[in-house]
């Protein structure tokens, strides 16, 4: 009997691709999996007595050293990074929490009806709006606003958007059984899957903590009822081969008694940094309070905006206003909770993301890159990946023409074997393959 197509899988992010000719015109489907909150050395720190379900991608594909993410490492902005290629400066979605001072309105990343709006969404494309107008068809579950139309109402074929849940496991086991079955028996050639199990165990109960094990040992039975869905339909590769934004821990700055209620608009986010409006006349006043601040000043860096480092990428989106503020490594911005913030009121967490990941610094807030099929070569580790490459990995994955983004596909050549096509010149899709599963996992940095 025929062998059927394999699948390819990446977790955080880990591509695993359908096993057939390299040479074909029409690439294997493709598993994306985005598993929130996990650090590059959460399998390391948590393995125990072994984590088969993400070993098998160490043992059968290529990884990256980690992935640098976007500023700021937090998690709106770096999931849209990974569907665009390009730094939240350029796609809009410069926060978790943004204030949109000419249209008077506030994105929340705890307020999903309203940040739906598509207007916030509307300075680039995602991966798979591009994915369905070039043929594919696609499935989202749980991930960050598939339910957005674009261009009069071009929608995946299939959207189960983000909303927070209990901190379980059964949703990702059904969500991955589903994806499978929709690329084999329905036609599907795309399918990205979101959970946020770690992530809540680790904003809550930190990275070392009983709890965030637990989650990631739950994470791996998932992954190895995954494969074994896969093995049982004969998608993947069953060949024995020889031989995950981060967390860590912070000290909090109050800022509030740093700040004048009447000179500033708004106090925008909280964690690794934070945005205030206000007007140019007060601009040099607002950062001078903050920078001699008693306890505050010495552990932030102050910006105007048009002077934000350029290897942070902040700058140039008319959201991101007067004044950034950035804490320093090793210290994290308690939220504000003041009639002027945003938001008003934040929980205490022992996680939270945003903090400058750049030049080295805030190594905790690194992730994973991983990919298995036949388009990836087995047994490479490949140096850093930026969190904007991704999209070209995943664009070339398809064989899909892609946008023009911040990202560098040279970055993640070493992922593929030799002779795999840059992109298809036909985008018709058919056959049940399945081509690649990415798993993409983001960081947290502990209080």
């Amino acid at each position: 009997m025929p062998r059927r197509p394999a699948v390819l899988l990446a977790v955080v992010c880990v591509c695993v691709g359908v096993w057939g000719s390299i040479s074909t015109q029409k690439p294997p489907p493709l598993i994306v999996i985005l598993l929130d909150g996990v650090r590059w050395d959460y399998v390391n720190i948590h393995r125990g007595n072994g984590l088969p379900g993400f070993e098998r991608f160490f043992s059968q594909g290529a990884a990256a050293e980690y992935v640098n993410p976007a500023f700021p490492t937090n998690s709106f902005p770096n999931w849209h990074t990974i569907v665009t290629g390009l730094y939240p400066e350029s796609h809009g979605i410069i926060g978790n929490y943004i204030y949109d001072r000419e249209a008077s309105k506030v994105f929340s990343i705890d307020d999903l009806e309203g940040a739906k709006d598509p207007a916030w969404w509307s300075d680039a494309e995602p991966f798979w709006i591009t994915a369905t107008k070039g043929g594919l068809q696609s499935a989202l579950f749980l991930w960050s606003r598939c339910d957005v139309p674009w261009d009069g109402g071009v929608l995946p074929r299939h959207c189960d958007p983000f909303r927070f849940a209990a901190p379980n496991t059964d949703n990702m086991v059904q969500n991955f059984r589903q994806a499978v079955d929709m690329i084999q028996n329905q036609g599907y050639s795309l399918a990205m899957v979101y959970d946020g199990i770690i992530d809540t165990q680790g904003h809550y109960f930190g990275p070392a903590s009983s709890e965030v094990a637990a989650a990631v040992r739950d994470t791996d039975a998932a992954l190895q009822q995954l494969w074994k869905d896969l093995s049982d339909r004969d998608m993947i590769d069953n060949r024995p081969r020889d031989g995950l934004d981060g967390q860590g821990r912070c000290g909090e700055l109050d800022v509030v008694p740093c700040l004048e209620e009447s000179q500033v608009e708004k106090v925008v986010e909280y964690g690794g940094y934070i945005n205030v409006p206000t007007k140019s006349w007060l601009c040099d006043g607002v950062m001078e309070s903050l920078r001699r601040c008693p306890t505050v000043g010495e552990n932030v860096n102050v910006f105007l905006k048009k002077d934000v480092p350029e290897p942070l990428h902040y700058k140039a989106h008319r959201l991101i206003l007067e004044i950034v503020v950035i804490a320093k490594e090793g210290y994290m911005i308690r939220p504000p909770q003041t009639a002027y913030s945003v938001p008003e009121s934040a929980g205490s967490y022992e996680g939270n993301h945003g903090l400058d990941n750049t030049n080295g610094r805030n190594p905790d807030m690194r992730a994973v890159l991983y990919a298995v099929g036949p388009y990836f070569a087995p047994g490479v580790r490949a140096g850093v990946v930026e969190q904007v490459d991704v999209y070209n990995l995943l664009c070339r994955s398809v064989q899909l023409q892609c946008h023009a983004n911040n990202g560098t596909l040279a970055h993640v050549e070493a992922f593929f074997r030799p002779g795999v096509p840059l992109q298809s010149s036909a985008m018709s899709r058919g056959g049940i393959p399945l081509a690649a599963l990415m798993a993409i996992v983001s960081a947290l940095l502990l209080l």
